[in-house]
């Protein structure tokens, strides 16, 4: 589920355009996310289906996120289905509720992080021209030290300039 079509980072070489994936940037309803989880829980065939969050930065609309874990949760319960998550995130905004909300539901946490600080902060910069890795490093320490449930893994954008 793209939750967010915007992104709070400027990265030198954005597919996405900062999120917007050309268009301009917003957030999904609360509405439209608990009607898709309903659609795939109600009409999933297996036992167990995921739910993956993307965006932009999918934290960036954080409260979606959460009722979307909760009502997912609830409503798998009551099917009896088994329900995973996933966030591809550049974890840069994350809280200690965040991080709580990944441990305590065994969310596949995929980071996205280009090697050492002088590579990511080459590419990966807020709307200040700033770099980004430290802020990562800082925010994605408490999970690492203590994941719970998550799984986390880091992807990284190569480019030329890096090789």
């Amino acid at each position: 589920m793209n939750l967010a079509q915007s992104c709070n980072l400027t990265c030198s070489y954005c597919y996405a355009d900062e999120g917007r994936f050309g268009g301009r940037q917003r957030l999904m309803s609360v509405e439209v996310a608990l009607t898709t989880i309903k659609r795939l829980i109600e009409q999933a065939q297996k036992r167990r289906v995921t739910i993956g969050f993307i965006g932009g930065e999918p934290f960036l609309n954080r409260a979606t996120l959460y009722r979307s874990v909760e009502y997912a949760n609830e409503l798998a319960a009551r099917r009896g289905i088994s329900v995973g998550f996933s966030v591809t995130t550049n974890g840069t905004l994350l809280t200690e509720s965040d991080i709580q909300l990944l441990r305590d539901n065994a969310f596949a946490v995929s980071v996205s992080i280009d090697g050492g600080a002088n590579v990511h902060d080459l590419h990966r910069t807020d709307n200040r021209g700033q770099g980004s890795f430290a802020t990562v490093v800082q925010d994605l320490s408490p999970l690492l030290a203590d994941p719970g449930q998550a799984r986390i893994a880091a992807r990284c954008t190569v480019t030329r300039t890096d090789l």
